[in-house]
């Protein structure tokens, strides 16, 4: 446990949930999960029914009428849209059960190259793209939702967009590698599902791990764009530069909250405008 962060969110987080209350700010966020193990199940349980709650918790279909909302904004409750990265296996068991059970419909991004990848170098390849710097989880935790897996996902309602090829750094790619490993992740998404996916989230979600390039790229096939970065969607929010917050479940419920109620945003303001900035200039460029 963090011995700072963890303990100042009991104070800070009361705080926060008043400022957002006074300032009635307009727009949703978005939650981002990865892997969801057994053990933290009920830990995403008990957030579900705290947005529904006291948010509401919004598909990916809602949030799209909300980006393209024309007139006044509506402001007060600010729902939440749930994201999955990675396409982890844990992830249809989650969708099976604890969605299912609370009728939400999510957004969950993969790698179709992973998803290609042969069951013998599957693992190796999701330590090296997925884990480049981390220690892997368990291997156990490290298997990937296969083509059957990810249509069962539409059949039940939810999402599909691609999170890159294979979640290299797109940034760090040459022109012809971006250009192929986004287009060739939009094409077998479109061969796999039979639809054009719409959404594009690239790997690490950081201002590093993008660029013009990338944001043009990304633009040239899906009509959404995220990062990882933190703060509120609003019909003035690029559709190249979304916000979404990043979720730990096994950390203490009261920070997850503070957390999903934007007690981060000031954290990473600057770098948020840096982004919508970048996606502002290539927009002008396009």
């Amino acid at each position: 446990m963090n011995p700072i962060r963890y303990p100042a969110a009991r104070f800070y987080g009361p705080m926060w949930r008043l400022v957002s209350r006074v300032a009635r700010w307009s727009g949703f966020r978005m939650l981002i999960l990865h892997d969801v193990p057994p053990t933290e199940v009920d830990a995403l349980d008990s957030l579900l029914q705290f947005l529904k709650s006291r948010r509401g918790i919004i598909s990916p279909e809602q949030a799209e009428e909300r980006l393209a909302a024309e007139g006044p904004r509506r402001r007060g409750q600010i729902p939440v849209l749930l994201t999955f990265d990675d396409g982890f296996r844990s992830n249809l068991d989650v969708a099976r059960g604890v969605l299912e059970a609370h009728a939400v419909r999510a957004l969950f991004f993969v790698c179709p190259g992973l998803v290609d990848t042969p069951g013998s170098e599957q693992r190796q390849s999701v330590e090296t793209f997925v884990f480049p710097a981390l220690p892997p989880p368990p291997a156990e935790r490290l298997a990937l939702m296969s083509w059957d897996e990810i249509r069962e996902l539409t059949s039940r309602g939810h999402t599909i967009g691609s999170h890159s090829l294979m979640h290299r750094r797109l940034s760090a790619l040459s022109e012809s590698d971006l250009n192929q490993d986004i287009s060739h992740s939009f094409v077998r998404l479109r061969e796999e599902l039979g639809v054009s996916p719409k959404w594009f989230a690239y790997p690490f979600g950081d201002l590093r791990s993008t660029s013009p390039a990338v944001l043009a790229t990304a633009s040239r096939h899906f009509q959404y764009v995220c990062s990882g970065l933190r703060g509120l969607n609003t019909p003035a929010t690029s559709r190249l530069a979304l916000l979404r917050e990043s979720i730990d479940l096994a950390a203490p419920f009261h920070y997850i909250r503070m957390v999903a109620d934007g007690g981060l945003d000031l954290l990473y303001r600057l770098r948020a405008r840096s982004l919508s900035a970048m996606a502002s200039e290539v927009l002008r460029a396009l």
